[in-house]
Parts: structure tokens; sequence; C-alpha cells
């Protein structure tokens, strides 16, 4: 496939990758697999290709992201999240099953309750969620409603686990990506100083409506130039040359 000149060089693509990747204990030919699809997006221009292609590879993989999970734990203990983890369930905890007999009411189908009602012989049931509720409560018992609540609780699970799976995959499609960008501006630094009298610099770039992933660069320090963003996973900052004057 011919290689368009808006797409980063294929050695700065496998660099970023590798970088990004290098805590995930893929087999081989997935990693080749995955690869060869995140860099036919960017030639593509369509990362969003990128991130459908490798969420239904890794669909039937058992994978896990160990920096993922440690900035995840961070998020978590600070209780803020960033840009591109709160739209969506990458910032909340999978379902739980409900410890009293109100959350059941609320954790429950409607269909599920009235189901449950019938079976104690009541044949006239409301409509109203409200009123189904009231009388879901005033009538059952937790342990009546285990086997509902279970049926529940695994469908829940089974969408939760679906959905953080395609978000988990987004977002490492981003970042690979964020990476890939940040290494060919690091490039394009290195050889417009080589090639100049005029003395450049990078300076750090936040999108502005995110104060975490500036909270975060600031804690970092001096660490931000030898790790390079993103600083997480999903981070947006960026890299931008400067003249000396400007």
């Amino acid at each position: 496939m011919h290689r368009p000149q808006f797409c980063p060089p294929k050695e700065v693509v496998e660099t970023a990758f590798a970088q990004m990747t290098h805590d995930i204990d893929w087999p081989e030919a997935i990693r080749a697999t995955l690869l060869e699809q995140f860099d036919q997006g960017l030639v593509k221009g369509d990362t969003d290709w990128s991130a459908e292609e490798m969420e239904a590879t890794l669909k039937t993989v058992d994978w896990q992201w160990p920096w993922f999970d440690e900035w995840a734990a961070r998020f978590k203990e600070r209780e803020d999240w960033p840009y591109m983890w709160a739209d969506g369930c990458l910032d909340e905890d999978p379902p739980s099953a409900p410890s009293t007999l109100e959350e059941a009411s609320e954790f429950l189908l409607v269909k599920q309750m009235r189901s449950l009602l019938k079976s104690k012989g009541i044949t006239t049931l409301p409509t109203k969620r409200s009123e189904v509720e009231q009388l879901f409560r005033n009538t059952m018992n937790l342990e009546e409603a285990a086997e509902q609540i279970q049926k529940r609780l695994d469908d829940l699970l089974s969408d939760y686990r679906v959905e953080h799976h395609r978000q988990r995959c987004r977002l490492l499609v981003h970042t690979i990506q964020a990476r890939t960008y940040i290494l060919r501006r690091a490039m394009d630094y290195i050889a417009l100083s080589e090639d100049s009298t005029q003395t450049r610099y990078m300076v750090l770039e936040f999108s502005g409506d995110d104060t975490l992933e500036e909270e975060i660069a600031q804690e970092l320090g001096d660490q931000v130039w030898q790790q390079l963003p993103p600083l997480f996973p999903g981070d947006r900052t960026r890299i931008r040359l400067k003249r000396q004057n400007e």
C-alpha cells in the first residue's frame, strides 16, 4: 500500500507501538497483526478503522495492560479522571449485586419484579415502575429474588465487559497514535536543530479542557522529557517546536 506523505515513517510507527505496548503480553502473531492494523489505519487516515480491527482481533484474547491498570488505580484514588477516560465505563467499577431489598428493586427490570410477584400469587399488578418497586419491597425478600438478581447481574457484567473492552482498545489506539506523532515531532526537532543556526526548543501543549493532564505533567517535572507524552494511557499532552525568539 502506498504510504502518503502525511503518514509517519513505518519505523517510527513500529517504535511507538513497541514503547506503548511493551508491558502487554500478547502472542507474537497477535502482536504482529495488531501492529499492521494500527499502521494501516494511519495510512488510511482512519484510526477509527484501526480501533475496530484491533478490537475484533483482541475479542477472544485474554490480555492485561499493566500500565492502564496502574493509572486506573491512581485515578480512582484521586477520585478524578482525565478526559479520555470519563466518557464511558473506564471510570466505573463493574456492576455488583444489590445488598438490600431497596437496592434490588432499583437493580431488577420491571418484568423481573412482576414475574416474581406473580409467583407469589399476586394477579393484579401495577405498570408504573415506582409502584412495582414499592410492591416488590413490601412483598419479596432478597433470598426469593436471588435467581433473578443473578440473571440481571450476569447480563450487566456481560455488557460491561464488551463496552470496557471496546473503550480500552480505543484508548490503546489513541495512546499509540499520540506517541507516534510525538516521536515524529522529536525527529523534526533534531533535524531542524542540526540544520539551522536558529535555536529551537520543545514545549508542552495541553488541550485546555482538562486540568488533570496539566497537573500530572507538573507533578512529573523534568521526567516528562525523559518519558515523553503520552504520560498515561489516553493523555493528550503534545509537544511543540519553538524558536528562541518566539
